[in-house]
């Protein structure tokens, strides 16, 4: 019996042969058009004798799709076949179990550094305060003790606390890898090389913080910064409108504050202070102050700065004198003890009475530093740093500084 979709060839062999006849006899454009139809037909006959075969595949259970091609091209009646993608199960497999990885994965790291210079002499980074709301020039004056100088050998000495008012240094020394722990976030993530060189709250002018930044050796390799309203940069949760680049500025007084917690407020080997400067204002007294207990003429050094009684004054600036360790080690024992008793919430600097005048003297023995204050801009360094010393000879030029 024949296969039920095989095709009977005898019907078409006859038609074929009665073409055939039909064109020997017919004109040649007629001819060709027959000759054309019969190999159509032949075409469709032996395309036909295909489809059994790929049945036959379909019922053996292997899905298949007939593609017929356009009539166009290469192999125009040969059918194409493509296996079927079927669809997933309805039914939920458990998932298969992942091995775990033969290796601890590690965190990446940033592979970039921040360069500055290694002499053990310069300063890299320097951080500091000014306007916080003291109660005279002379405690102001105070603010002069950087509270975090970085060296390029990796030393670091610091107060405790950013805006703290017991400005007791501490020191410790950073490995390579620390440093750039340290610095990598001021030249990458907060770039402060991009940043202005002031930026003010809008709602709070006190309270300032500076910064100091060395990248190179140059003699310009450097920058230096200020922000004030630093406690309320700190405390809102946005940075306050309209000031350009200020979620970079409030992720800068974050990281200032945030060496509290990470880096300062851990320290506990002293500083051997070399130098310090003694710090006297002669100003209206306030109530009863104790007696200057030392044979440090206080009143000499108050007189020693240029006079100007304008702006409250009644003497002039506060006068300063350099002295070494030991001189102003016991100034500054003297000094902390009557501060922290008469005189809280103010930098370390008390007042005294003393002979020659009824006015009271504030004094006070701030600590210094190698290489300086870099943090203060030049007119307040030469302000707070000016040399009032007899043997001085740039007299006139600091009485102008004064003056202005």
């Amino acid at each position: 019996m024949p296969h039920p979709t095989s095709v009977d060839p005898r019907p078409v062999e006859r038609l074929v042969e009665r073409r055939a006849r039909r064109a020997r006899h017919a004109p040649s454009g007629q001819g060709l058009l027959v000759g054309l139809g019969i190999v159509l037909v032949l075409g469709i006959f032996a395309h036909r004798s295909f489809v059994p075969a790929v049945d036959r595949v379909a019922a053996q259970g292997d899905p298949a799709v007939v593609i017929h091609l356009p009539l166009a091209g290469k192999n125009l009646l040969r059918p194409w076949s493509k296996r079927v993608t079927p669809h997933p199960s309805l039914t939920p497999t458990p998932p298969r179990e992942v091995p775990p990885p033969d290796f601890t994965p590690r965190a990446t790291r940033d592979p970039r550094t921040a360069p500055f210079p290694k002499d053990p002499s310069t300063i890299v980074l320097q951080l500091g305060r000014s306007e916080t709301s003291q109660g005279g020039e002379a405690w102001e004056e105070m603010n002069g003790t950087p509270y975090l100088p970085l060296y390029g050998d990796g030393r670091v000495i610091a107060g405790r606390y950013l805006f703290g008012f017991d400005q007791t240094l501490f020191e410790t020394r950073l490995d390579e890898a620390a440093v750039q722990e340290l610095l990598k976030p001021l030249h990458y993530g907060i770039d402060v090389f991009d940043l202005g060189s002031i930026y003010r709250h809008p709602d709070n002018s006190q309270f300032i913080g500076h910064l100091f930044l060395r990248y190179g050796s140059g003699e310009d390799d450097w920058k230096r910064m200020s922000v004030t309203g630093m406690s309320r940069w700190l405390r809102d949760t946005d940075p306050p409108d309209d000031i350009e680049d200020g979620e970079r500025v409030q992720q800068l007084v974050r990281w200032m504050y945030g060496l509290e917690d990470s880096l300062t407020i851990a320290l506990d080997q002293p500083f051997a202070v070399e130098q310090y400067t003694i710090i006297a204002h002669e100003v209206l007294p306030n109530g009863d102050a104790p007696a200057w207990p030392l044979a440090l003429d206080v009143k000499a050094i108050s007189d020693s700065a240029p006079l100007r009684t304008a702006d409250g004054n009644v003497h002039g600036p506060p006068g300063h004198r350099f002295v070494g360790a030991d001189e102003g080690a016991a100034v500054r024992e003297v000094t902390v003890r009557d501060a922290t008793t008469h005189h809280a919430g103010l930098n370390m600097a008390a007042a005294y009475s003393a002979p020659g005048t009824r006015n009271h003297i504030v004094v006070g023995a701030r600590p210094e530093v190698p290489g300086g204050s870099r943090f203060l801009t030049d007119r307040v360094y030469d302000r707070w740093y000016r040399d009032d010393s007899d043997d001085s000879d740039d007299s006139d030029d600091v009485e102008a500084l004064a003056n202005e």
